[in-house]
């Protein structure tokens, strides 16, 4: 299909795919928990991943790796 992962094709990586988590703030719920443990747990040789937040604040801030 369309995705690239990280497979070696004649002894090449191929570039990461890119992940993108836009969140309000890490304020609050479960979805902000589940966005920090993805981030820890995703693989960083498929994946480069990054967070944006509209406000830099709630209690999940130290979570982020």
């Amino acid at each position: 299909m369309g995705e690239r992962a990280s497979v070696h094709h004649a002894g090449v990586m191929a570039e990461p795919i890119r992940v993108l988590f836009v969140l309000p703030s890490l304020e609050g719920g479960g979805v902000e928990r589940v966005v920090c443990a993805l981030l820890k747990r995703l693989d960083r040789e498929r994946f480069r991943s990054t967070l944006a937040l509209f406000k830099k604040t709630g209690e999940y801030l130290g979570d982020v790796p």
